[in-house]
């Protein structure tokens, strides 16, 4: 069996949350994507890995950034620039 990817458990966990926040039944958002509401759950339990694609519609339909979902996700220090600096 596969080891859950942290950051996937972390997405989904905030996929999840707002869903039921917002008050969308799995079924909502699966027929927004075009996919069965197994697949959502697995998204939200981090046992498959969401595309970018796929991202962009939830956040869509759940009126946030795709970016929301990274929230609270530490930046480890050597992939931090520097204040003013821009990664290129």
């Amino acid at each position: 069996m596969k080891q859950l990817d942290l950051i996937d458990q972390h997405v989904g966990r905030q996929m999840r949350v707002l869903r039921q926040q917002r008050g969308f039944p799995l079924t909502a958002i699966a027929e927004h994507c075009g996919v069965t509401y197994q697949q959502i759950q697995k998204y939200e339990s981090g046992k498959n890995r969401i595309s970018a694609s796929r991202m962009q519609q939830i956040a869509w339909k759940l009126q946030v950034r795709p970016s929301f979902f990274f929230d609270g996700i530490e930046t480890p220090p050597e992939f931090e620039a520097p204040a003013g600096e821009v990664l290129s």
